[in-house]
């Protein structure tokens, strides 16, 4: 947290024009992002360096390392279509640049999925540790991508290692720690950013003890899916060319070796979806696909 701008107010909405910036909160406590450390830690890096507009380049390549790993034990002609899609779209490129989170998150994500993948196949308790450690630090750079993310390998683990319950247990147990760590974090981000262990820098940029992000309102939910969440669907399937998911819905009903691989892949994009029905601060206006879904989209 930097010292306090000339001008701050004590509460950050009524910043004044000129300090006031939309990604920052400006209080007399302080200024600072009002997005988790994560990926603000990892970009100072390459402030650091000199090359800041280098990292997301970097975590791109990687991200195509990651599905090139996670692709190969289903055969070359999968392993290369899947990382030609991915290289090729310009709904990664777009992400693969500039300074936005979601490469990041997107790379944590992968990582923690094709560790899971590796821990049920090799009754691996140090891969489920890697994922859940994964998980941990996703919950870092954008929080509730990162719980759909902790959900989902939480559920594929208990399913896909139900026929070992000496592992299951073992997995359980470091899956609740994850969750336990990820949850004290949380709460400490929030007590050094706003003073408040219940409040988010985000409800603290808003003046609002509330969590005014997500809703439950089904009228709300429902005008959003159709006026908001619709359009952002409908232009992201479009940017990352439909047969992609098509493919995928095909490889979940007929896939038999693998499926319940294929399934936890082909989960994150759609889960992704509908876990942004809750949220109700509209879709990002992206021009070229939906960003939010962006870190379900190398998985699929």
């Amino acid at each position: 947290m930097a010292a306090p701008l000339p001008g701050a107010t004590a509460v950050a909405v009524n910043a004044p024009p000129e300090i006031y910036f939309e990604q920052q909160v400006d209080t007399t406590r302080g200024w600072f992002a009002k997005y988790p450390p994560g990926f603000p830690l990892l970009l100072s890096l390459g402030y650091l360096a000199h090359c800041s507009w280098l990292v997301n380049p970097i975590l791109g390549l990687l991200l195509l390392a990651g599905v090139n790993q996670i692709a190969s034990p289903y055969g070359t002609a999968v392993r290369n279509t899947a990382v030609l899609l991915v290289a090729l779209s310009g709904y990664t490129l777009l992400y693969r640049v500039g300074y936005l989170s979601h490469a990041f998150s997107a790379l944590v994500g992968l990582g923690a999925v094709g560790s899971a993948i590796h821990a049920v196949r090799r009754k691996s308790l140090v891969a489920v540790a890697i994922c859940f450690t994964l998980i941990i630090a996703g919950n870092e750079i954008r929080p509730y991508t990162g719980a759909v993310i902790a959900v989902l390998c939480t559920i594929y683990t208990c399913w896909a290692s139900w026929d070992a319950p000496n592992f299951l247990r073992r997995a359980i147990g470091i899956a609740g720690a994850a969750a336990v760590i990820s949850v004290a974090l949380f709460l400490a981000d929030n007590r050094v950013f706003t003073g408040n262990l219940l409040m988010s820098p985000y409800a603290y940029a808003q003046g609002s003890m509330g969590i005014r992000e997500l809703s439950l309102s089904f009228p709300l939910i429902f005008h959003d899916v159709v006026f908001v969440w619709h359009p952002a669907i409908v232009d992201t399937l479009f940017s990352t060319v439909p047969f992609v998911a098509l493919a995928a819905g095909y490889a979940c009903v007929r896939e038999r070796q693998f499926r319940k691989e294929i399934l936890l892949l082909s989960a994150v994009f759609p889960a992704l979806i509908l876990a942004y029905f809750f949220e109700t601060m509209g879709a990002s206006g992206s021009f070229d696909g939906e960003r939010n879904y962006y870190e379900g989209f190398a998985l699929l």
